[in-house]
């Protein structure tokens, strides 16, 4: 990645607030798909037809996460007892491999958008340019403050959740141009767009060549527990379509469609470290392989008169097309059509999910209006794959907010607040095999995708602010 979009990457985090790690939340409760703002870019490239003029829009989503993971010990591969050489974690040392780890990070997510009529140069057409992150999520986790110096278990200074994640990102990057037409005597409008989708993967983790946990072996306890470091990176094309409808002068009906960045299966490219017990570290050549899911998106808005207005606006999201990530050195004969010769498998497995929101304005006066929203987001991420790298559960939104119009229209700020409401997960340990030294996998589960057990409790609360100006010429 250049300099100019390791700048990008700066401000260009995210955190679910929505399945998987799909946060296109940009224009709070102006961001739907029968919506009149610029956000249509992206949400349904129909709905810019709503728009006159020449419109300048910036919107930034400033995130708070706190997250926490407690490891369950049960779920550890293999507790050495006083004397035992085998691969493992000591007893006398089980807080270095679980227990509580924690994060709170402060993310912000941009949206930079520009709409035109040309100066209605072709009446009914509408163009419209834009730039935003939909898919991500970063994160890095506090240090366990026990462990902090400690030469004899080195690794246990990042935390119990270290196998999965250390720090890193995962970015999606969209440059969008769109295009929206009105035929007026059919009250109805059709809209594309096509997507430049710039994707990142940075991580550092924690990891064993044969996907265990372990930390230590011999009588001296030596450290065998490795480190991973992988940064990869594509560039990709999509596209977008959409439809909008108005039956009456009061109902909107929108319906549009985003399709996966890379078609069925994106490979991104780039370096990784690895370094393993007392081995040199290598440096190898990564191709990471992953499929992104394709997104529709719906909604329905219901105006009466000029003070009142009502929405049901939601998506459905095809994650059942992540089953995993492989990465691979072809240049000493690594693939990822088998998996027992890559370099790393992380399994996902992950099920399509869907959401729903329901959102409503009221109109103290013509400049001044009131916002409000609720809403439920769908689970994407199935129990025997539950990590603290890529988290999610069932969640709800509730949010409130202002949007003002000044200057004879010509300037709109609006702010909104949302609080993401997650529910706890507990995963049980998947449980040791009589005699084995590691925990048994799920039978589902392909030869070469071992990693460590993530059972345990997580927990976690998001909030959203979300600011906007839009200057109309």
């Amino acid at each position: 990645m250049n300099w100019i979009w390791c700048l990008v990457a700066l401000f260009l985090a995210g955190e679910a607030a929505a399945s998987g790690f799909f946060v296109a939340r940009f224009g709070g409760e102006q961001g739907h798909p029968t919506g009149n703002s610029p956000t249509a870019i992206y949400y349904n490239p129909a709905a810019l037809s709503l728009g006159k003029g020449t419109r300048l829009f910036l919107d930034a989503n400033i995130v708070t996460r706190a997250f926490e993971y407690v490891r369950d010990p049960a779920a550890i591969d293999n507790i050495r007892e006083a004397g035992d050489t085998a691969n493992g974690t000591p007893e006398s040392a089980l807080d270095a491999n679980s227990g509580k780890a924690t994060l709170d990070n402060f993310l912000v997510s941009p949206f930079i958008g520009v709409t035109t009529d040309l100066g209605g140069a072709v009446p009914g057409l509408q163009l419209g340019f834009g730039f935003f992150a939909p898919f991500g999520g970063a994160s890095a986790y506090e240090q366990n403050e026990s462990y902090v110096g400690n030469n004899a278990y080195p690794g246990a200074v990042d935390g119990p959740q270290r196998w999965w994640a250390i720090e890193g990102s995962i970015r999606h990057i969209y440059i969008t141009a769109a295009a929206s037409y009105h035929i007026p005597a059919a009250r109805f409008s059709i809209g594309a767009a096509f997507n430049l989708v710039s994707s990142e993967v940075n991580t550092a983790r924690a990891r064993n060549g044969d996907g265990t946990d372990h930390m230590v072996s011999g009588d001296d306890e030596l450290p065998v527990e490795g480190r991973a470091l992988v940064d990869v990176d594509s560039r990709d094309y999509t596209f977008g379509a959409g439809v909008m409808w108005q039956p009456t002068d009061e109902v909107f009906v929108g319906v549009s469609y985003q399709s996966a960045p890379g078609g069925d299966e994106m490979m991104l490219e780039g370096t990784g470290v690895l370094i393993q017990g007392s081995a040199p570290p290598s440096e190898p050549k990564i191709e990471m392989f992953q499929s992104m899911p394709d997104v529709w998106q719906f909604g329905v808005r219901y105006t009466k008169e000029d003070n009142f207005e009502v929405r049901l606006a939601g998506n459905y999201i095809g994650w059942s097309a992540l089953t995993h990530q492989c990465g691979a050195d072809p240049t000493v004969g690594q693939n990822c059509d088998d998996f027992r010769k890559a370099l790393f498998v992380i399994q996902r497995g992950w099920n399509d999910a869907f959401a729903v929101r329901g959102g409503a304005s009221y109109w103290t006066s013509p400049a001044v209006e009131l916002l409000f929203g609720a809403g439920y987001d769908a689970n994407a991420v199935p129990d025997d794959v539950v990590e603290p790298a890529l988290y999610d559960t069932d969640k709800y939104t509730l949010t409130g907010g202002v949007r003002l119009e000044l200057l004879d229209d010509a300037l709109a700020l609006a702010m909104t607040y949302t609080q993401v409401i997650y529910n706890d997960r507990v995963i049980a340990p998947r449980g040791h095999a009589e005699g084995a030294t590691s925990t048994t996998l799920p039978e589902s589960w392909p030869a070469g995708t071992r990693n460590p057990d993530a059972a345990g409790k997580y927990s976690q609360s998001i909030g959203v602010l979300n600011t906007s100006v839009q200057y109309s010429f």
